[in-house]
């Protein structure tokens, strides 16, 4: 009977020790948002311009890069969140649309992401993805596979023939950044909490005139190289962003 009994009593007690579940945790999707902006206002780039370092007008037509797996740190650096899987194309042309990064639940500190693509992914054939925006081919060096993805594009016109107007009668210019050894690293801080559900949309900027600093657009209009201009561009890309 005695053994009888404490067959029955340890199961019990043993069920009293196990961890309580958190079934109380909610969920949070997390998005977020990249606002082109010049001297703090939304860039619209027809009609606003850029100028290179040398003052030359130069006039947008096409300006997106990839943003890729976010990492999500709290206040003493430990791990809240990684979405390995997760890549994003901001394009200036939706400037402003909130992307969802994915479910998260605690305290935001710190936001890490890619400014890029890692060299697993960029040298996949887009044509082995159905979901964008890996499977957009006008990101991708199709001509020439070997070179992968393009992490950031940067198209239009500048002032060259005196007129005082910047459109398609100007030469125009030409940046796409892309390479493994180009793959940039950012890191933003957040400082927010995703405890409560619902969605959350952690907003960056990305400042225009800080995109093209240093460049000489008429010495150098056109790169699809890894040289000191997109070099210098994936540079500016990171210090142009920040979290208002």
């Amino acid at each position: 009977m005695l053994v009888f009994a404490c067959v029955l009593v340890l199961p019990a007690c043993k069920k009293e020790e196990e961890p309580e579940a958190h079934d109380d945790m909610v969920n949070t999707e997390v998005k977020v948002q990249v606002n082109f902006v010049q001297n703090g206002a939304a860039f619209d780039p027809t009609t606003m311009l850029i100028a290179d370092s040398l003052g030359v007008p130069m006039k947008v037509g096409r300006l997106r890069f990839f943003v890729s797996r976010p990492i999500f740190l709290d206040d003493v650096g430990d791990t809240v969140a990684t979405f390995p899987g997760r890549y994003l194309l901001m394009d200036q042309s939706s400037n402003g649309v909130a992307q969802t990064i994915g479910q998260v639940n605690g305290h935001l500190h710190e936001l890490h992401f890619g400014l890029g693509l890692d060299s697993v992914t960029n040298h996949t054939d887009p044509t082995t993805f159905t979901q964008p925006p890996l499977n957009d081919p006008t990101m991708h060096w199709g001509w020439n596979p070997d070179n992968g993805y393009q992490f950031l594009q940067m198209e239009g016109f500048y002032e060259s023939n005196g007129d005082g107007v910047v459109n398609a009668l100007d030469n125009g210019f030409l940046y796409h950044c892309g390479g493994d050894a180009l793959l940039s690293f950012k890191e933003v801080e957040v400082h927010t909490d995703a405890l409560s559900g619902g969605t959350l949309v952690l907003v960056l900027e990305c400042d225009v005139n800080a995109l093209i600093q240093g460049l000489n657009v008429v010495d150098d209009p056109v790169s699809e190289v890894v040289d000191a201009t997109t070099q210098r561009l994936m540079n500016n890309l990171s210090n142009s962003l920040t979290h208002p």
